[in-house]
C-alpha cells in the first residue's frame, strides 16, 4: 500500500510540472506573438507617417483650385490617406463641379493633382427649386455661379434630362455663337423647343434629334437664311415650316 500511494504521489508531481512547462511555453508563446504585433503595427505606423505627402500641386481652374485645396487642408496627409484611388472617390463626392481628377503620388512626397471640371450647357431648376447647372451628360449638380447668365435655361422633367443635354452639347459644338444666341429649350409633345433671341425658335423632334440639328443648322447657315430670324417647325422628316420670327401666324 505505501508503495502504491508514493507512485501515485510521484505521476501527480510529474503531470503537473508538464502541465506547468506547457503553460510557461504556451505563454512564452502568446508574448512573442503579442510583441511581434505590437512592432509589426508600430512599423507600419512609422512607414505611415514617414510615407506622409508633403506638399501638393494642383493643376485646376481658379474656383475648382480652391475647393480642392481646402478639402486637401481637411484631411490626414498620411500614405493611408493621400492614396490616389481613395483620394479621388472622396474628392469626387465632396466636390460636385468635378468630372474627373487624376491624381499622382511622387516618392519625393508631392502630391500632383489634375482636375477636370465639368462643362456646363444650361440652367436647370432641380425638383426642390434650387438653380442647378446641367453637363452634357444630364448630370445636374451646384455650381460655384448658382446661374450662368450665358447658359440657356432647359426646361424638362429630371427623367428626361440626359438626352436633351446631350442635344444642346452638340449644338454648342456645332456652333458657340449660334449657341450664345440660344435662351432655353423646353419638352412639348414628343418634341423639343428651342428659343433663340430676336424671336427665332426651332422645333425638333425627340428622336433622331441630333440628326435633325445638323441639317438645320446648316441651312440656315446658307445666306438666304442665316442674315434674319425665322421660327421653324422641323418635326417632320420631309418637310418643314419655315416663318419669320415676328411673323403672326402661327406654326
Amino acid at each position: 500500500m505505501m508503495n502504491t500511494r508514493s507512485n501515485t504521489r510521484r505521476r501527480v508531481k510529474r503531470t503537473r510540472r508538464v502541465d506547468l512547462r506547457r503553460m510557461l511555453r504556451t505563454a512564452g508563446f502568446i508574448g512573442l506573438v503579442a510583441a511581434a504585433s505590437a512592432a509589426g503595427a508600430w512599423s507600419l505606423a512609422s512607414l505611415n507617417t514617414a510615407l506622409s505627402v508633403t506638399s501638393w500641386h494642383v493643376d485646376a481652374p481658379r474656383s475648382l483650385r480652391a475647393a480642392i485645396q481646402a478639402q486637401l487642408k481637411g484631411q490626414s496627409m498620411d500614405f493611408v490617406h493621400t492614396f490616389p484611388p481613395l483620394m479621388r472617390r472622396r474628392l469626387l463626392a465632396a466636390i460636385p463641379e468635378l468630372s474627373d481628377v487624376r491624381i499622382t503620388r511622387r516618392m519625393s512626397g508631392v502630391l500632383e493633382i489634375m482636375a477636370v471640371p465639368r462643362q456646363p450647357v444650361a440652367n436647370w431648376v432641380g425638383p426642390a427649386g434650387h438653380m442647378l447647372l446641367v453637363d452634357a451628360n444630364g448630370t445636374a449638380y451646384p455650381g460655384t455661379e448658382r446661374v450662368a447668365p450665358i447658359l440657356p435655361m432647359l426646361r424638362v422633367p429630371a427623367a428626361e434630362l440626359a438626352k436633351p443635354s446631350a442635344r444642346l452639347g452638340h449644338l454648342a459644338g456645332l456652333s458657340r455663337n449660334k449657341y450664345a444666341h440660344l435662351s432655353e429649350m423646353v419638352a412639348i409633345d414628343g418634341a423639343w423647343k428651342l428659343y433663340f433671341d430676336r424671336g427665332e425658335s426651332w422645333v425638333i423632334p425627340q428622336h433622331g434629334a441630333t440628326d435633325r440639328v445638323d441639317r438645320l443648322y446648316a441651312l440656315m447657315a446658307e445666306p438666304r437664311w442665316h442674315k434674319d430670324a425665322w421660327r421653324v417647325d422641323a418635326r417632320m422628316d420631309n418637310r418643314w415650316f419655315i416663318r419669320p420670327a415676328h411673323s403672326k401666324e402661327v406654326i
